[in-house]
């Protein structure tokens, strides 16, 4: 054990119980695994039907808790965490998938320094050769967060 963790123990990035060793918390992960539904939509971009994945719904405590870590207190640790997750839904797909994430706004780029989601899909597609990362959306206009 570390000095810096003896005098500081690591805390669950969505709790903030006291934790051993990761990020999150047995609990919160077990949380996270169960509520974690993919739900698979179609969308028409350009007169075309495109198949989009859902990973977590947002209505969830947890992963409004998991999100906030990620747009304030993330690190290399938190963003690999959520990149495995995302991992766990794409076991089955044999084609080649497009990953897009829904750009933070500028502003909020600005005063965190990062993309949130961003990081973590550049992290999955680089462990997985059958997945490749576009910046397809674009922010139009400065608006609100989900």
């Amino acid at each position: 054990m570390m000095l810096l963790d003896f005098l500081y123990p690591p805390k669950c990035k969505i709790c903030n119980t006291r934790i051993k060793k990761g990020v999150i918390c047995p609990f919160c992960v077990e949380k996270l695994d169960y509520c974690m539904s993919v739900s698979e939509r179609t969308i028409n971009v350009e007169q075309e039907q495109i198949g989009i994945r859902v990973l977590f719904p947002y209505e969830n405590d947890t992963v409004k808790a998991l999100l906030f870590a990620l747009k304030r207190k993330a690190n290399r640790e938190l963003f690999i965490l959520i990149s495995t997750l995302f991992q766990k839904t794409l076991k089955n797909d044999k084609e080649q998938i497009t990953v897009v994430n829904v750009p933070r706004s500028r502003e909020n780029i600005k005063k965190y320094g990062y993309d949130h989601i961003k990081i973590p899909c550049k992290i999955l597609c680089r462990k997985n050769k059958k997945l490749t990362y576009s910046e397809v959306l674009k922010r139009c206009k400065e608006g609100s967060e989900q």
